[in-house]
């Protein structure tokens, strides 16, 4: 594949023709990352509100409607959020791969990097990793999920590189990584409960409360600093999420103290516009309550080391004039 570029401002739009036919290159590469026996039973939304589908029996069989079609018309926020997440990710969440190739060429100073990540989820982001000629490591608490990965690993293999995956919590990462081994930190964690994965014990998307939550990111990402090597980047992607009476956590700022705390310099915030086929359609109904629908993510740049000599170890970028 030839080099992929976009122009290095703070904002990249996923929306685009050239984004979306350079996503479809690499899905011919990579595939489908396939489900976890996990998300399918918790992506259900029955699973996710119990006690919502309990209540609402009897006036679903009066109306003669299923529990998605009732919650597209009658149900809370939350739930409707949860609904059109599963419809914009097809069912289950995954990375795209051309934001992973322009990470990689932006925050990586050398060829054959190490590349790690305690939340992976599915094999995207090791895939590209192992086609940009970098290794990646990858911790993920579901058991399928790293199964998943595992059986395409193979398809990956490219000599004097590794890509692996490992089951655990993402807290004891330092079982698997050493510390000060890494070239880059790359995460896209869960979005507290608005998409759970399983109901282990340390799975931070079903934890009782957004405090616990926060608790798991916080001593994973203080981990994960730990295993960086001095004067590398660490990029984590997030979106804010609302409770249960619309408001938001502020999830991003969460993150940001969290890095900040750990002695990172919080360096850049790009905006990545998302492809959302149904956002016009919720528009007109989110704005009775004078919300607007969210159709971006941000991605937090931070830099474990001395920012002011950021040029002596990251190379100039090719010049791009598009």
């Amino acid at each position: 594949m030839e080099d992929f570029e976009v122009q290095y401002l703070s904002v990249l739009d996923a929306r685009s023709a050239l984004w979306r036919h350079r996503k479809r290159e690499w899905l011919d590469i990579i595939g489908p990352e396939g489900k976890s026996r996990e998300k399918a039973l918790y992506g259900s939304l029955a699973m996710r509100f119990p006690g919502l589908y309990a209540r609402t029996k009897e006036e679903r069989e009066r109306l003669g409607i299923s529990f998605d079609e009732y919650i597209e018309q009658y149900g809370p926020e939350d739930a409707r959020d949860t609904k059109e997440y599963s419809k914009m990710s097809d069912g289950v969440s995954t990375f795209d791969p051309v934001l992973a190739e322009i990470i990689y060429e932006w925050f990586i100073p050398c060829e054959k990097a190490k590349i790690f990540d305690c939340f992976a989820g599915g094999v995207t982001k090791g895939a590209v990793a192992m086609a940009k000629g970098h290794s990646f490591t990858g911790i993920d608490i579901r058991p399928s999920q790293v199964e998943v990965n595992n059986e395409k690993n193979n398809a990956f293999s490219v000599a004097n590189h590794y890509l692996r995956y490992f089951c655990d919590d993402a807290r004891n990462l330092l079982k698997y990584i050493g510390v000060a081994t890494q070239d880059l930190f790359i995460s896209c964690p869960p979005y507290y409960n608005l998409e759970v994965y399983s109901d282990l014990a340390g799975d931070a998307s079903n934890q009782p409360t957004y405090h616990d939550f926060i608790e798991i990111l916080r001593d994973a990402f203080g981990k994960a600093v730990k295993c960086l090597k001095w004067n590398r980047f660490a990029i984590v992607i997030v979106g804010d999420i609302r409770n249960r009476k619309g408001e938001y956590y502020n999830f991003p700022g969460d993150v940001i103290r969290i890095f900040q705390n750990y002695g990172c310099a919080f360096l850049d915030d790009i905006i990545l516009f998302r492809p959302d086929a149904t956002a016009n359609l919720r528009a007109k109904r989110y704005m009775r309550s004078r919300k607007v629908v969210r159709v971006h993510e941000r991605v937090l740049v931070f830099y474990k080391g001395n920012a002011s000599v950021i040029k002596k170890h990251f190379t100039p970028l090719k010049s791009n004039e598009l």
